[in-house]
């Protein structure tokens, strides 16, 4: 029997955050270059990097919880 950890389940969660990290660089520097033009895309900005900060930080704290060597699945 083969039994898989829930440790591979990690690998596509750290994809596609790296996938996030990428996209949500890009939205910034966009809105830092073309965007700041008023106080309202200012705090827009300041609530999606708060927003965004706490999320990671939520996420961490959930995951470190959980046991990632008991399998997931046996086949």
């Amino acid at each position: 029997m083969i039994a898989l950890p829930l440790s591979l389940l990690v690998i596509p969660f750290a994809l596609g955050l790296v996938f996030w990290v990428v996209f949500s660089l890009f939205a910034i520097m966009h809105v830092v270059r073309y965007g700041f033009i008023n106080y309202g895309s200012y705090l827009m900005t300041c609530i999606f990097l708060g927003a965004s900060i706490i999320t990671l930080f939520v996420g961490y704290s959930l995951l470190l919880e959980i046991d990632l060597s008991t399998p997931f699945i046996t086949l």
